[in-house]
């Protein structure tokens, strides 16, 4: 599983877990977890798009014939 989906699933995870929360602050406590693991999920998926885009650039300038 790439990075970014986990980091999903631990988002999932700590929403789930704020929604059984007896106490406002431990349900603030998951919500910011989960807040965190998004973040982190949206920055890998940047991080992973910025790497795709280059490695299809350094294939193109490697398909052109050298003379």
């Amino acid at each position: 599983m790439d990075r970014s989906k986990q980091y999903r699933k631990n988002a999932a995870n700590s929403l789930m877990l704020s929604r059984e929360g007896s106490t406002r602050a431990y349900q603030d406590y998951w919500v910011t977890m989960a807040e965190f693991w998004f973040k982190l999920a949206r920055h890998a998926e940047e991080k992973e798009s910025a790497v795709a885009d280059h490695q299809d650039e350094a294939d193109k300038g490697m398909s052109r014939p050298v003379w």
